[in-house]
C-alpha cells in the first residue's frame, strides 16, 4: 500500500498532486485562509493611490504611443486597448499604426534637445534601480519606474514575466534538488548578501555566473528545459526553494527574481526589498533579512523530509488568498499601457507644457527642440 506521506527521509521524489491531498487532510483552505483574514494586505508606502486612475482628471478620449526604443515590452503588449473611463489607448513601435503619437516612450536614454509645447510628450521606462534618478531635469514628462515616486508605477509582478517562458512545470518534487540559483551578472551586493548559501552543496547554481560545468550538467539534469532565460521557470519548478538575490536592497524593487520562482512554484529564499512582504502572498517566502543564513538551511533541510509543511508555503495559490500580490499586480507590467494613456490624457498630451530642463541639460542640447533633434520620420536607426 502506498504510503499517505508523500515525501520521506530518504529524498525519494514525491508527486505535487499527491501531496496536496494530504495537506488538505491534515490543514485545508478554510484553516489557511481564517489565519489571514482580516490581516493588512497592502503598504501604503510601496503602491501608487488610487487618485492615479481619476476619471476626471482625463482629457483626451484615446491616446497614442509610439515606442520608439525598448527590449522590456514585448511584442504583444502592442496594439489596441479599451480602458476605464471610456479611455482608448494605442502603443505601437510602427509609424504607420502610430501616426502622430501623443507621446514616445523610450527606454533608457531619450533624444537630446527641449521638447516644446505641440511636440508628443517623452515617456521613459526606467524600470532598475536609481534608473529614474533626475528625469524631469533632463526633459522627461512621464517617467514609469518601479516605486510609487514615479510617475507611473510598474512592478515586475504579472503574467508578461511569463510571456516567453517554458510552461512546462515539474509534476514531482525531489528532495535532493533543493536549492536554485541563477545569476547573469555580477553584484558586489549580491555576492556578498548570502555566501554560506551560494557555495552550500544544497544550492544548484545555474546561468552565466555560475561555472560551466554547472550549467552543461543542468541541461543534461532538464532535457525538456534547453536554454537560459526561456525556460528558467521550468527548471526552478523542479526544485524546492530558489535563492533570490536582487542587485541592491532598494525599497519597492522586488524583480524577476522574486516574482519567477514564485509564479514557477519554487519558495524564494529572497535577499533584497525591505518591503517585499508587501508584493507577496502570506506564508510564501522565506526573507534572508529575518533569520541567520545557518537557521534557514536547518529550515530548508526540515521541509526536505515534509512535503505538507512545505506545500504550507504554496497555500496562497491553492487557495486564492493572494495578499499583497494583489496590490502587485495592480501596478504590474499587465496593467501598464492603460496607466500609462491615463497618465498621458490626463496631461493633456501634446497641449501639456514642458518641464524646464536644468541649465546644465540645456547646455548639453543646444539650441532647438525635440524635433529639431529627431525628425518627425526618424525611425529606430535614429535612436
Amino acid at each position: 500500500m502506498r504510503s499517505r506521506e508523500p515525501a520521506d527521509a530518504e529524498g525519494r521524489a514525491w508527486r505535487v498532486e499527491e501531496g496536496w491531498r494530504e495537506w488538505d487532510r491534515l490543514v485545508g483552505c478554510e484553516r489557511f485562509r481564517a489565519k489571514h483574514a482580516g490581516r493588512s494586505s497592502s503598504s501604503s508606502s510601496s503602491f501608487q493611490g488610487a487618485e492615479a486612475s481619476d476619471c476626471s482628471l482625463l482629457k483626451l478620449p484615446h491616446v497614442t504611443v509610439q515606442i520608439m526604443a525598448s527590449s522590456s515590452l514585448p511584442e504583444w503588449l502592442e496594439g489596441f486597448f479599451t480602458c476605464p473611463c471610456g479611455l482608448t489607448c494605442t502603443l505601437s513601435r510602427s509609424e504607420v499604426l502610430a501616426a502622430r503619437p501623443d507621446a514616445m516612450l523610450y527606454e533608457g536614454s531619450v533624444p537630446v534637445g527641449q521638447r516644446v509645447q505641440g511636440e508628443p510628450l517623452l515617456v521613459q521606462v526606467a524600470l532598475e534601480e536609481g534608473g529614474t534618478a533626475g528625469a524631469e531635469e533632463r526633459g522627461v514628462d512621464v517617467v514609469v519606474g518601479y516605486g510609487p515616486g514615479a510617475h507611473v508605477q510598474c512592478s515586475y509582478a504579472g503574467n508578461l514575466l511569463l510571456a516567453d517562458h517554458n510552461r512546462l512545470m515539474a509534476p514531482t518534487k525531489n528532495p535532493n534538488r533543493t536549492i536554485f540559483h541563477a545569476s547573469s551578472r555580477y553584484s558586489p551586493w549580491r555576492a556578498s548578501a548570502a555566501p554560506v548559501l551560494l557555495a552550500h552543496p544544497l544550492t544548484h547554481r545555474f546561468g552565466l555566473q555560475a561555472p560551466l560545468w554547472l550549467r552543461l550538467s543542468s541541461r543534461r539534469a532538464f532535457p525538456h528545459c534547453q536554454g537560459w532565460w526561456g525556460d528558467l521557470a521550468c527548471v526552478q519548478s523542479h526544485f524546492l526553494f530558489s535563492l533570490a538575490l536582487e542587485r541592491q536592497p532598494h525599497p519597492a524593487y522586488v524583480t524577476e527574481k522574486f516574482f519567477l520562482p514564485l509564479l514557477a512554484g519554487s519558495v524564494p529564499i529572497y535577499y533584497g526589498a525591505p518591503d517585499v512582504s508587501a508584493f507577496a502572498p502570506p506564508d510564501s517566502f522565506i526573507d534572508g533579512r529575518a533569520e541567520s543564513e545557518e537557521s534557514i538551511l536547518r529550515r530548508v533541510q526540515a521541509m526536505r523530509s515534509n512535503a505538507t509543511a512545505y506545500l504550507g508555503y504554496h497555500a496562497w495559490r491553492r487557495c486564492g488568498v493572494l495578499g499583497g500580490l494583489q496590490h502587485a499586480l495592480r501596478v504590474g507590467v499587465d496593467s501598464l499601457p492603460c496607466r500609462l494613456c491615463h497618465r498621458i490624457s490626463a496631461m493633456g498630451g501634446r497641449a501639456h507644457v514642458p518641464h524646464p530642463r536644468s541649465d546644465e541639460d540645456a547646455a548639453a542640447a543646444g539650441d532647438g527642440g525635440m524635433s529639431a533633434a529627431f525628425p518627425a520620420d526618424a525611425g529606430l536607426s535614429a535612436i
